[in-house]
Formats: structure tokens, sequence, C-alpha cells
């Protein structure tokens, strides 16, 4: 267990509400922080890891599973009653959108493409059945008959973390860890959820990764070509309002800070090195949102995660987001050949 506390002894704002007031006064903020690490099973080659307030600040995303929470949803969550997405274009434009109907929808309410768009939050309403929060189904008497009414449902968050009702029992808490555990590792997500898996990134050690690093690398300087921001997996979950962007590692022995931040931010700091070390400064390049008075937001991300990337290779198309390669082209011909694998097949 990991607890603490943020201090911040004066606000930026303080200054200023002090210089158009006249007016001197002092506070300070204090933000709380909690994290704890739970093993499911000894042995195990991972932790999961619970945070109140923030927390979340304490993890190094090195060591985050991208997509943990999401696949929890996509396999357990009914597609009749999805309650919001956030969605990610693969185009030359990386437009994030982020759509929520009140009570639920059925997912093709959405309009989400079945290629070329990637799902990295997804809201939905599952089945409590074993997990500790259940409770047992009415049952109503009619005439001679009993009639038992339905599971209990549970609304899920999932993205990279997954916010779900929990057990407040040490017990009660490892058998919830490792019934998600089962699920994540075991299930396959419902088959009307299946497709918003199907652009998959390339798995570490994919041969080809190294050569799109490299065509990468080349465009990574203020006049390269088919580069984007783009919005890392932090923000699916609405940090807050973002005053200024902090960045560390640019090879300045001072942190950068930035309004707004643009495409150059990133780029700049890399133009007078070898390609060859380009994407591994930026890769050690950290950014933080911030709040107005300085206070953390986001923890600090590596500046990969903030950038997107397309381009051809050996007649394929690939697309770099949020640190990962993806082969668009492929993942359209893994689907069409799924499709009609189950009509003749």
């Amino acid at each position: 267990m990991v607890h603490g506390a943020i201090p911040n002894d004066r606000p930026k704002w303080v200054e200023h509400a002090v210089s158009i007031s006249s007016v001197q006064f002092t506070v300070s903020n204090q933000t709380s922080a909690g994290l704890l690490l739970i093993r499911p099973e000894e042995g195990d080659d991972h932790c999961y890891c619970m945070s109140w307030s923030m927390g979340h600040l304490l993890i190094n995303s090195t060591y985050v599973d991208d997509g943990f929470g999401l696949r929890l949803a996509l396999r357990k969550s009914d597609p009749e009653e999805v309650r919001a997405l956030t969605s990610h274009a693969l185009d030359t434009v990386p437009r994030t959108a982020r759509t929520s109907v009140i009570g639920g929808a059925p997912l093709d309410s959405f309009g989400l493409e079945e290629i070329g768009e990637i799902v990295s939050r997804f809201v939905g309403r599952i089945e409590a059945v074993d997990l500790t929060c259940d409770i047992k189904p009415s049952i109503t008497k009619v005439g001679a008959a009993k009639v038992v009414g339905p599971n209990r449902k549970i609304t899920v968050r999932g993205a990279d973390a997954l916010g779900i009702p929990l057990a407040k029992s040490p017990s009660e808490l490892l058998a919830d860890l490792q019934l998600i555990d089962a699920v994540v590792n075991n299930d396959d997500p419902r088959d009307e959820l299946r497709h918003l898996e199907n652009t998959q990134p390339l798995r570490p050690g994919n041969g080809k990764i190294p050569d799109l690093e490299k065509l990468l690398a080349k465009e990574l300087r203020p006049t390269g070509s088919n580069l984007a921001l783009c919005w890392p997996a932090e923000f699916d979950e609405e940090p807050g309002e973002v005053a200024q962007y902090k960045v560390v590692g640019t090879g300045s022995s001072k942190s950068q800070y930035y309004y707004e931040l643009e495409i150059d931010c990133l780029v700049s700091p890399l133009e007078d090195l070898e390609p060859d070390l380009r994407f591994k400064r930026l890769r050690s390049m950290k950014i933080q949102g911030q709040a107005e008075d300085g206070s953390a937001l986001t923890r600090e991300i590596s500046g990969d995660k903030w950038l997107m990337y397309q381009t051809d290779m050996e007649g394929g198309t690939y697309v770099f987001h949020r640190g990962r390669w993806y082969n668009i082209g492929g993942a359209y011909l893994e689907m069409l050949g799924g499709r009609l694998e189950r009509i003749f097949f």
C-alpha cells in the first residue's frame, strides 16, 4: 500500500488574483493519493493496482497493460446497453470522438466503422453474476408458478483501467480479482462486440517494427510529413481541464511549459539529432497535463504516446498511434476472411 499527499503551497492563480485585486492572501492545496498492489495468485507474473483519488499518478505507465479494462468490457457487456464509447479514426486527421447515450443504446446506434477506427474506452452494463456485489434475483409467485427476476446488472468502464464495483473485505476482493483475471485471460469477446478488436496493434517483436520506426524517425522534424498529435490513453477518462503541459527530457536541463501543445513541441528538440536517435529521445520525453495551479492532472506520459503517423511499406498501410503500430490493410483482410469463413464453412 502506497499513500501520501501532493502539496501545493501557493497555487499559480493566487499571484494573478493578488495583482488585480491588491488583496494579499495565502491559500494552499493538498491532493491525496492512494495505491494498493495486489497479486491474485502466488506466483503470478502480474498484479492489479487499486487507486484512490490521484493514486494512478504513482503508476509508471511503462508497466500498464494497455487495454486491460476494455478487454473485460468487451467480454461481458450487453451490446444492447452501451452507454458510452471513445473512438479514434486512424486517418490523416486523428479524430477522437466521445459519444454517450443516457440509459444506454444498442452498439449499432454509435455508427462505428469496423476497420480504421479504434475503440479505446467502452462503458456498458454487465451481469453481476459471481461478483460479490451480486444480489440474488427476486422471485415472484404467479399462481402456482414462481417467476425469477433478471440478474442484477452493474455499469463497467473499460479502457486501460477498469471501473467496476469491488468488494470491501480482503477475501471477497481477491475472489473478485480472480474472476476478472479469468475472464480477461480466458474468455473471448462477445460475438456482437468482437469486431471492436479487429484493428489490433502489431505484437512486440514483430519483424516489421524496426523498419517502420526508421521511417518514422526520418520524419521526426518540424518539416516532417504525415505526423499529427493524438490524445494518449489517459485522456479517455477526461482527467480535467488542462491549463498547461509540462515537457521534460527534451535535452534541455529545464522543463518546458506550453499552454497549447503543438507538434513542434515534440519534434523541434529532435531536429538536430541523427535519425536513429530521434525515436529513442521521443520515447524518453515525458509530457504531463497540469491544472491552472500547476498541480498534476495526469502522469508524465512518454512522448510517443502523443503522436500519430501514417506510412506505406511493402504494399501495406501502417499507422503509429499512441506508441503502437497498426496494419490497417491487414486488419481489413482478416475481417473479410473471417466473414467468408463464417458464411461458407
